[in-house]
């Protein structure tokens, strides 16, 4: 598939359209205040800026191929919790900002107050058509519309040029930079949604992150609006509170450090387009000759021994002499055993009638480049054809998303792919035409890329046979 070239927009274009729309927004604000209009006005002109800005970018700025990547879902699963996480990092970045403002810029930190003053005046009793038409902006459209212009758009059209780590900092800056007074804690919340959006591709999910962090923000002052704000009460609530935040932050934080190395990938919208390789630094070893000394062997297969362990009720491996050096002046070894001992490869006829044996596969795909991941859930990038998984049962949702994201080979570190029968997996990934790699020994392998070199026994007709299986580390320590 092609790489996303965003067709209509480009950095330059996407600048010049947001400045023009916010210029209508501020001089339609501005003249509803000169002429006295309804107090209503002014978030009318909110909710068109939103739609001008929804139109402006989203319809005319992107094709429509790009604006089915933008939205793609993605195979990884969502983790809801991380919904929370902007409202209370940015929460904690809030609170030390505005200690900050009040030591060294008491300038700004008046106007922020002030800012601040004009949402906590509004309550429960305030005028009801205004608080519907504060929620449609402030709650619904404001992160439908800017997630899919800062995160959506911005992000990826930076990150097209630049690298990830740059395009999240400059997109993050500049939504920050939109929001006047706070400045600095949006910049913060913008980069925690943009590291999230990386790292799961969900724009839904971000933009409920979003959602979440509005709507805490719009109602807080609902239900506390009236209240005394040197009572107990507000105390211990932003008491608990900071300790939220500290708590939320630190999760933050040590979630980007376990994340950090997806910082090399593209961004969602070009891994979503389905190019082959979505690793940003695939293209730059892709046209080097990588040397071939120094690199090394890793012997990933388990050793066939007389009596070892075997999948339960298959039949045990023995191996025996039969011809000694000493009597006979030569050795010889009788092996008996079953096609799944120790280290093999499934082909489809183990459970697919009329399936693939040894006899049809393409040793094309038994040699090339793998990823090591650490479990069965792990993301991958676009592109990616083998994999081997250290840990972790490969479940039915995951066995689907491997088949539609064009994995040909995958390998797991256990006995099994999966933990018994009915042994739905395997047939879903033999159906497919993927080889499954089972019972490799990983326990000395970093998690990484490398080159696979795994060939069975070539025993005719087979369902499966065991395998030598190496990793060669060249493309791990060079990428």
């Amino acid at each position: 598939m092609m790489p996303v070239r965003f067709e209509k927009m480009s950095v330059s274009k996407f600048i010049l359209m947001l400045v023009a729309i916010f210029a209508i927004l501020i001089v339609s604000v501005a003249a509803a205040s000169f002429t006295g209009g309804s107090a209503y006005f002014v978030y009318f002109i909110q909710i068109l800026f939103y739609i001008l800005m929804f139109i402006g970018f989203y319809y005319l700025g992107l094709t429509r191929r790009e604006r089915k990547l933008l939205l793609a879902k993605g195979v990884e699963k969502k983790p809801l919790h991380l919904a929370v996480v902007p409202f209370l990092v940015g929460g904690l970045v809030t609170f030390l900002y505005v200690l900050a403002l009040q030591q060294w810029l008491p300038g700004l930190y008046e106007s922020y107050m002030e800012a601040a003053e004009q949402m906590q005046g509004v309550s429960l009793y305030s005028d009801p058509l205004e608080l519907v038409l504060m929620f449609i902006s402030v709650v619904i459209l404001a992160p439908i519309v800017e997630e899919i212009v800062f995160r959506g758009i911005f992000f990826n059209l930076l990150n097209k040029k630049r690298s990830t780590l740059t395009a999240m900092i400059v997109s993050s800056l500049v939504f920050g930079f939109l929001h006047a007074e706070t400045m600095v804690p949006t910049a913060v919340i913008g980069f925690v949604l943009c590291f999230i959006y990386h790292r799961t591709g969900s724009l839904l999910l971000v933009m409920a992150g979003h959602m979440v962090n509005n709507l805490i923000a719009f109602s807080l002052p609902l239900f506390i609006g009236d209240a005394d704000p040197s009572g107990m009460g507000l105390e211990v609530l932003g008491g608990i509170l900071v300790l939220f935040y500290i708590a939320a932050s630190i999760y933050f934080i040590s979630y980007v450090v376990k994340n950090r190395g997806f910082l090399a990938y593209d961004g969602p919208m070009h891994r979503a387009a389905g190019v082959k390789s979505a690793y940003r630094k695939d293209h730059e070893t892709s046209e080097r000759k990588i040397p071939l000394e120094g690199q090394k062997i890793i012997d990933i297969s388990k050793a066939l021994v007389d009596g070892m362990p075997v999948y339960p009720g298959d039949p045990e491996v023995e191996i025996r002499e039969v011809r000694s050096i000493s009597q006979e002046g030569y050795a010889v070894r009788s092996i008996q055993m079953n096609t799944h001992a120790s280290t093999h490869m499934d082909f489809p006829s183990h459970f697919i009638e009329n399936g693939g044996t040894q006899d049809d596969v393409d040793l094309n795909l038994l040699y090339g480049e793998v990823r090591v991941a650490e479990t069965s859930s792990e993301f991958l990038p676009e592109g990616t054809v083998r994999v081997i998984f250290k840990d972790g049962y490969i479940a039915k949702e995951r066995a689907q998303a491997l088949i539609e994201g064009g994995i040909k080979v995958v390998g797991t570190a256990l006995d099994s792919i999966e933990e018994g029968e009915p042994y739905e997996v395997h047939k879903m990934l033999l159906k497919s035409g993927i080889i499954i790699l089972e019972n490799l020994n990983l326990s000395h392998v970093a998690c990484g890329r490398y080159t696979l070199s795994a060939f069975p026994l070539k025993i005719s007709g087979a369902e499966a046979a065991p395998a030598r299986v190496v990793l060669i580390d060249g493309l791990r320590r060079y990428s």
